[in-house]
Formats: C-alpha cells, sequence, structure tokens
C-alpha cells in the first residue's frame, strides 16, 4: 500500500482492531506536527496486528499508537520523524500502549530523538529478537526511552546519536536488557547505552562501541540511576 504522501491507516473510533499481513506501507506522510503517516492511532481502546510486514519511507513517525498490539516479522526502514515532536523514526508508542514487538527489524530510520523508537511514560513494551541496525537520533539512535520497557535476544549494532546513547538512552524505571548485544554503536557520550533511572543488564554483550572520536569505550553511562550488570 502506498501512500504517496497521505497517510495510510487512521483509526479514530474506539474499539478498532487492524490486524495486517504480508503487505508493505510506505511513503506515506502527514501535515506538520502530525504523527503517524503509515498508522495513526490515538485511542487507548484499539488492538493492532501486524505479521510479515514490511515498514518503510514513511514520514512523521511510520506508527503512532496508544492501544495493544504485536508486531511480528515486521521489517521498518527508512522511516522518520522531523518537527515537533521529532521522536521515534519507525514507531512511537504513547502512554496506554501495551506491545509486543518480536522477530523485527530496524534498518536505517532516523528522528531527532529515538531514531527506531520512542517510548512515553506508562507504555508497556517487550522487544524480543529484534535487530536495530544504522538508526540515528541526537539522542537515542535505535530508541528513547521514558518508561519500564524489556529487551531480549536483540541485537543493537551501528546505530548512531550525535549527543548520547548511541544505540538507547533509557529513563524508565526497572528496564530490563537479557541475552542482547550492542556492536559498533557510537556517540560522544554512551556510546551504546545512557540511563537516568534503574536499569538491570544481563548476559549481554557491549563490543566496540565508539565515542564520536573513533575512541572504543565509554560504552555505558548512568546518571543518577542504579545500574546492574549480571
Amino acid at each position: 500500500i502506498d501512500g504517496s504522501n497521505s497517510r495510510i491507516f487512521l483509526l479514530n473510533a474506539n474499539g478498532v482492531s487492524l490486524s495486517l499481513e504480508s503487505l508493505t506501507l510506505q511513503n506515506g506522510n502527514t501535515i506538520p506536527g502530525d504523527r503517524g503517516s503509515a498508522i495513526n492511532g490515538e485511542l487507548s481502546d484499539l488492538n493492532l496486528s501486524l505479521f510479515n510486514c514490511i515498514v518503510s519511507s514513511n514520514q512523521q513517525n511510520a506508527i503512532y499508537f496508544n492501544g495493544t498490539g504485536s508486531l511480528s516479522s515486521v521489517t521498518f526502514n527508512n522511516n522518520t520523524a522531523t518537527g515537533a515532536p521529532d521522536k521515534g523514526g519507525a514507531l512511537n508508542f504513547l502512554s496506554s500502549a501495551k506491545v509486543n514487538v518480536i522477530n523485527s527489524i530496524f534498518f536505517s530510520n532516523s528522528a531527532g530523538n529515538g531514531g527506531a523508537f520512542n517510548l512515553e511514560n506508562g507504555a508497556q513494551v517487550t522487544f524480543n529478537a529484534c535487530r536495530f541496525e544504522n538508526n540515528t537520533a541526537t539522542i537515542g539512535g535505535g530508541g528513547l526511552s521514558n518508561t519500564r520497557f524489556d529487551i531480549y535476544n536483540s541485537i543493537f549494532v551501528s546505530n548512531n546519536a550525535s549527543l548520547f546513547g548511541g544505540a538507547l538512552a533509557n529513563s524508565g524505571i526497572n528496564t530490563t536488557v537479557i541475552n542482547s548485544t550492542f556492536a559498533k554503536n557510537s556517540a560522544p557520550a554512551a556510546a551504546a547505552l545512557t540511563s537516568n533511572a534503574s536499569i538491570h543488564i544481563s548476559n549481554s554483550i557491549f563490543w566496540n562501541n565508539n565515542n564520536s572520536h573513533g575512541i572504543s569505550g565509554n560504552a555505558l553511562a548512568a546518571a543518577s540511576a542504579s545500574l546492574s550488570l549480571v
């Protein structure tokens, strides 16, 4: 489905469910300041299911969503968020969102904050078996979170932030990262991950993450936070 520079799906009534399988959503756009050019669903009583889809080259957030959902085997590439608020190039989940993202790929998405995703305070999101590669932002190249979220069995590689948090910037209390790899991410500070809230990291690999001057190290930064590494 080609948006041809217009929004593709608008979910604007309570109780609406949208289920898509083996489709491509591309070239969506909205007016400046609006969000969700592929899918916009700002009500909390919504359900979204995507399976084996491609979400590509959408402007102003590809998906802007506040309901419950499952995204499985979805590829997000070349989606952007510009202007205010410029958060979450591929995904922007609002405060009532409860979403599982499984076996999905985020490649070359960009935003001012949270290149691949942005999670607002209150959202409940789990990423499992996902790959984040070559996403870019000012803060949080791979993603930006203001809420608790969980990451399992995932890879963050070659993401970049121009300030800090090359792969992730976290403000969510009790965030968990398990069995995941952070490699070749870059930022002037906290090349892989920055957090100003408690975060638990278990059985994960941090390798060859670099600051913007090309010097290895400074993979993690925790400011006024509890950092647990196991």
